[in-house]
């Protein structure tokens, strides 16, 4: 069930969202709610990406596993082909 809240707009906010749900034929809530749902999505994807890129670095540092240039060069090479390469340890 949908559950109320405030929030303090800035001076004119309310009138630019007024306008905008007129034009997109909406409301001005929905427009808020999709816009913090898109925010909230592209944030905890964020935050999962910076949290893996954290788990693969420590890992790094305690195993020196790494992949050579060339290694890298091929695998990107046969991506933009088409192809759908894994990676020589897909736990990585």
């Amino acid at each position: 069930m949908p559950q109320s809240t405030s929030i303090k707009l800035k001076d004119g906010y309310r009138e630019r969202l007024r306008a905008l749900a007129a034009a997109r034929d909406t409301t001005p809530n929905q427009l808020m709610n999709d816009a913090i749902l898109e925010y909230v999505e592209r944030a905890e994807k964020r935050t999962a990406f910076l949290r893996e890129a954290r788990e693969r670095w420590d890992r790094y540092k305690l195993s020196g596993e790494r992949i050579s240039q060339a290694e890298a060069d091929e695998w990107i090479d046969r991506l933009l082909s088409g192809d759908d390469p894994a990676l020589a340890n897909p736990d990585n």
